[in-house]
């Protein structure tokens, strides 16, 4: 009995030496090759996360995260680059911006950006789900996810451009960062309640475009395929919530900005769209905490009212 009770208090103590000396899961998000880089030492189930790595994510803004995401270099107020940004990343952003890689929606090549080839001008898109690494993995393990040192860009003179997810450590502060952290724990978006996903083939051969609707789009060019919107909600209490808050700048159709009706961006783009409403864009007047705190309903509801194309026509 004695011996049963040594080996098992044994076997406890060898359980907690492997955890505390092994890593947990991928090392991050890597790029559409398959190349993840080198992202230091990630947390394991939260013993690696000290008092200060608390304390930065405690001190973090999802708001900001969300507009980091959009843009890590620019001035969330202003808009305008940071001095400290190279111009190769300004000059070249979509291979340095988040959501250029893993969507607006978080599923990468999975999700709206399933038909986004690249191009000479743009990455391929990578295959991670970022919803499922935030919400299974601490935050020193996203910290260091996102950071991301080793990867490319490793020096000063190493701007090559490429589906390699960058080094971010040599781009981005750590306080930053941990922006982006928080947005991804806590800021996201849960797209699968908005609408749902309707995809053909595979990354990057998806051709079938539709609209909500399930009808074939022409003429039109689109950077993901089409979503079904509106199937739940409230489209009175979200055509009120419209104009509330977005009417006084976007008309009572939304076609007051001509260069993008908001009905046709909220029943083709939805994600982006969504992302937008909620964080706005640095530097534009819908930066603010205006419709930052809307309610998961409250954006149930206005996807439904956006859904229809004679209160909100193309």
């Amino acid at each position: 009995m004695k011996k049963l009770k040594l080996l098992s208090i044994l076997m406890v103590i060898g359980m907690m030496f492997l955890i505390s000396c092994t890593k947990e899961g991928e090392v991050g998000p890597a790029g559409a090759d398959g190349i993840a880089g080198t992202n230091g030492t990630n947390g394991t189930n939260g013993v690696a996360i000290s008092a200060a790595d608390q304390a930065a994510y405690d001190a973090a803004s999802a708001l900001r995260g969300g507009l980091y995401y959009n843009k890590f270099y620019v001035d969330a107020t202003t808009g305008a680059n940071l001095a400290t940004v190279d111009p190769i990343v300004t000059s070249n952003a979509d291979f340095f911006r988040c959501k250029s890689c893993h969507g607006w929606d978080l599923l990468g090549s999975n999700g709206q950006y399933i038909s986004r080839g690249p191009t000479a001008t743009r990455p391929n898109i990578a295959p991670n789900n970022l919803n499922v690494y935030a919400a299974t993995h601490d935050i020193k393990q996203i910290f260091d996810a996102v950071k991301h040192s080793g990867g490319r860009q490793k020096t000063s003179t190493d701007k090559s451009l490429n589906s390699n997810m960058p080094d971010y450590s040599l781009l981005m502060t750590d306080a930053q960062v941990w922006d982006i952290v928080k947005f991804l724990k806590e800021g996201r978006i849960n797209y699968d309640k908005m609408y749902e996903l309707k995809t053909t083939g595979t990354y990057p051969s998806s051709t079938s475009v539709t609209d909500m609707y399930g009808n074939t789009l022409t003429g039109y060019v689109l950077n993901n395929v089409g979503n079904v919107a509106g199937t739940t909600g409230d489209a009175v209490a979200g055509k009120a919530y419209y104009d509330a808050k977005c009417a006084v700048c976007h008309g009572t159709d939304g076609k007051d900005l001509a260069s993008f009706p908001v009905g046709l961006l909220g029943r083709t783009k939805n994600a982006e769209m969504l992302h937008i409403v909620k964080y706005g864009l640095p530097g534009k007047s819908m930066w603010s905490t205006i419709n930052y705190n809307i309610t998961e309903t409250e954006m149930i509801n206005l996807n439904k009212a956006l859904s229809d194309t004679l209160v909100f026509p193309n």
